[in-house]
C-alpha cells in the first residue's frame, strides 16, 4: 500500500539511492555503478533483478 504522502510519484520505491558521500568519497566506483545501471542516483527505476 502507497502511503498517503508519498514522494515518488505515488510509487513504492523499489530501491534506495547511494548516499550523497558516495559521489565524494568514491566518486570513480559511484560513477561507474551509475554508468553500468544506465540511470541517474534515484529510487524510481527497478534494479537489475526486478525487472
Amino acid at each position: 500500500m502507497v502511503p498517503a504522502t508519498n514522494y515518488n510519484n505515488g510509487v513504492i520505491p523499489p530501491r534506495l539511492p547511494y548516499p550523497a558521500s558516495e559521489g565524494s568519497l568514491n566518486k570513480v566506483s559511484f560513477a561507474e555503478a551509475l554508468a553500468r545501471q544506465g540511470r541517474t542516483n534515484d529510487k524510481t527505476f527497478k534494479l537489475w533483478w526486478a525487472q
